[in-house]
């Protein structure tokens, strides 16, 4: 059961963090084929395969070029061994990370790296991560939890997709319960639909950004929130007119 889970913001990584992220794996990119260092193209496969597969830690660590189908029009991973011990899990992939993975396949074919046994992601020493080797890469270039990258690749797939049976299949999720945590709203998401009720608050009021609801204006006594008569001017009327205006103490807080 999932009552007491929320996905709060400290799970996923935000729209400046994600671009932050991805960015820094397009330099490590550049500046691994430049200098021919290999350390680098690799962590850059470690981000891309982790934001845009949404696999475990364990689950990229044990993945093989064999369990890649990316070819005769193919598009997707085989994932031997998963999380509740389901075996021969299908992963589908979108084109652009297809497109990095054959980009990374001929690096490592390049590099003497490439066979159908050999695993996705090696070390200098090893040729295979270990979860805790993958972990202290990922911080590197990245503050939050290695997890939060499947958060976020959950996150964004249904806010792209709104649709949770494809996301359950993705996730390889037994229940569909698990899977609705990633409906929620982000925090994101409720600024911008109070920028738009805003938006359309001005719109129907016909007022613009920057100009107040209320042009502030003296009372007869010369304060301006004093009690008394006071002027009040309705934005956008241009016109100022009288009112009484009492101010109860019993009445300050106003909901």
């Amino acid at each position: 059961m999932h009552d007491e889970w929320e996905l709060t913001p400290e799970k996923y990584l935000n729209a400046e963090e994600l671009s932050q992220v991805l960015r820094k794996a397009e330099e490590l990119y550049v500046v691994g084929e430049a200098k021919r260092r290999k350390s680098f193209v690799r962590d850059w496969m470690i981000i891309h395969t982790a934001i845009f597969t949404g696999l475990r830690r364990a689950e990229i660590c044990n993945l093989r070029v064999a369990d890649l189908r990316i070819g005769n029009g193919q598009s997707h991973i085989i994932v031997r061994t998963r999380k509740g011990g389901k075996t021969n899990q299908v992963v589908h992939l979108g084109h652009d990370y297809k497109r990095t993975l054959k980009k990374y396949l001929h690096w490592k074919m390049s590099h003497g790296e490439l066979t159908p046994e050999s695993y996705l992601l090696r070390t200098s020493r090893s040729e295979k991560f270990s979860v805790s080797g993958l972990w202290l890469r990922w911080k590197l270039y990245c503050p939050k939890k290695l997890h939060s990258a499947r958060h976020t690749f959950a996150t964004m797939t249904y806010q792209a997709t709104k649709d949770l049976r494809l996301l359950q299949k993705q996730l390889s999720h037994s229940r569909i319960t698990t899977t609705q945590i990633y409906a929620d709203v982000t925090p994101e998401q409720i600024c911008t639909g109070m920028d738009a009720m805003e938006r359309l608050t001005r719109a129907m009021c016909k007022i613009r950004p920057e100009s107040p609801l209320f042009f502030a204006t003296k009372d007869k006594k010369g304060g301006e929130n004093g009690s008394g008569d006071r002027e009040f001017a309705p934005s956008g009327t241009g016109k100022v007119e009288k009112n009484e205006v009492e101010i109860s103490d019993s009445h300050d807080d106003f909901s």
